[in-house]
């Protein structure tokens, strides 16, 4: 396959910078740039994307282009700019590794001279750092600013039914939801399912409807937002942290006494967590020579299948590792194992059906891990309130609510760091 030259263009959502060109305006320059040149560049050699390229390995279409470089199939990129090709170090090294190798012969952009030689590699390698440098920057002040709005009480997460944020970014009652939504708090106090609850929503025609017209609904969802959300007892939690909003402005309405939200957060929730230990071959499905089932009985190192009758068994206590009658098994069948199509039909329609219990197991055990989690992040944030109401405020930033698995197995919060205060 003859060597191509290829147009590439990206535009990412996350770049502040308004006076990025959008992709067609890229396109219709690097095909000028093209047509100045004497390039011809054929429809399938014009590649695009909206991803970012602030780390490398996230954008496919451009991984693709290198590996055709690699292979020999691509000798020219156009771009509009460098920082369109690489706005990190590994992926702006590895277009100038490319250059130095002769696998990639040159690179034309709208924006900058680049000449495959020394110096222009240099400026190329300068060109990359300060596109990295500017993507750096701009995350900065973007979690910066995120940190500074969340100090004044101002969230940029998702939206807060019956809540809306005035011209100064502070909470204040939306003047049609948020009464909906506080009688949607009284019903749940009161016992009422979500089926329940919906129902009503759907009755008094409960809608959201953003300034593009888009119309938005409640649903079980939401309602699991809703009702997790510290917000409504006045305490904003974004990134971990928890901020008293009482505190920050004191005219901040909030919908529910923070013992009414923590006993609606347990409403429905079992308190037991059952947890299950799968071993083979139980059942009785296998069974001893003396004609009483085999269980499984945990070794130090291996499990083993030992006779029910333990000592009265008149062989003597039998016991044997459950590898071995597996082996046996198996290779039982791989020689005498030959069924017929008709068998093999059952034999899918019940392997079917096992699966699908695996599933459902797995769902449940899923569902189990969930509570658990719910569970441990609710204690964290009771410790968090605690100590916002007692005025302890800790000297460094809160510790995320979230939860990790030690090598017990056990559940444990990164909030009971809390504690120490």
């Amino acid at each position: 396959m003859p060597e191509r030259d290829v147009i590439y263009a990206r535009k990412s959502s996350d770049e502040g910078d308004r006076q990025i060109k959008s992709i067609p305006d890229q396109l219709e320059h690097c095909r000028e740039l093209a047509q100045r040149n004497g390039l011809i560049i054929a429809p399938e050699d014009v590649f695009q994307e909206s991803k970012s390229a602030k780390t490398p390995g996230n954008r496919p279409v451009f991984d693709h282009i290198i590996d055709l470089v690699k292979k020999g199939q691509v000798r020219r990129i156009i771009c509009w700019h460098p920082d369109r090709l690489a706005r990190n170090g590994p992926e702006g090294g590895m277009i100038t590794g490319l250059l130095d190798l002769g696998l990639l012969k040159d690179l034309k952009f709208c924006t900058f001279g680049f000449e495959n030689n020394t110096a222009g590699k240099m400026m190329l390698g300068i060109m990359f750092v300060m596109s990295k440098e500017y993507s750096d920057r701009l995350s900065d002040n973007i979690k910066r600013g995120v940190a500074s709005n969340l100090r004044d009480g101002k969230s940029v997460g998702t939206y807060k039914w019956g809540y809306e944020r005035n011209a100064n970014g502070f909470y204040e009652p939306h003047p049609k939801l948020y009464g909906y939504v506080k009688k949607i708090w009284e019903m749940r106090l009161n016992g009422k399912t979500f089926e329940e609850i919906l129902k009503w929503v759907r009755l008094v025609g409960c809608v959201r409807v953003t300034k593009k017209g888009n119309v938005f609904k409640i649903t079980k969802t939401s309602l699991t937002r809703i009702f997790e959300d510290p917000i409504y007892y006045g305490m904003l939690r974004q990134k971990g942290e928890l901020i008293n909003l009482k505190d920050v402005y004191a005219d901040f309405r909030p919908m529910i006494e923070y013992e009414d939200w923590k006993k609606i957060r347990t409403v429905g929730r079992s308190s037991i967590v059952f947890t299950r230990r799968i071993l083979p071959l139980r059942g009785g499905i296998v069974r001893c020579a003396c004609g009483n089932p085999c269980v499984t009985d945990i070794g130090k190192n291996y499990l083993y299948l030992v006779c029910q009758a333990r000592s009265k068994c008149p062989l003597g206590k039998p016991r044997i590792r459950c590898k071995e009658i597996i082996d046996a098994v198996y290779e039982s069948l791989k020689t005498n194992f030959n069924p017929t199509d008709e068998q093999r039909k059952e034999l899918r329609k019940n392997y079917a059906k096992h699966v699908k219990k695996l599933i459902a197991r797995s769902y449940d055990e899923l569902k189990t891990k969930r509570r658990q989690l719910a569970d441990a992040k609710g204690n964290a944030e009771d410790k968090l309130h605690t100590l916002e109401l007692k005025g302890l405020k800790p000297s460094t930033s809160v510790p995320h609510l979230s939860t990790t698995q030690n090598n017990g197995g056990a559940l444990q919060s990164d909030s009971d760091q809390c504690s120490n205060f």
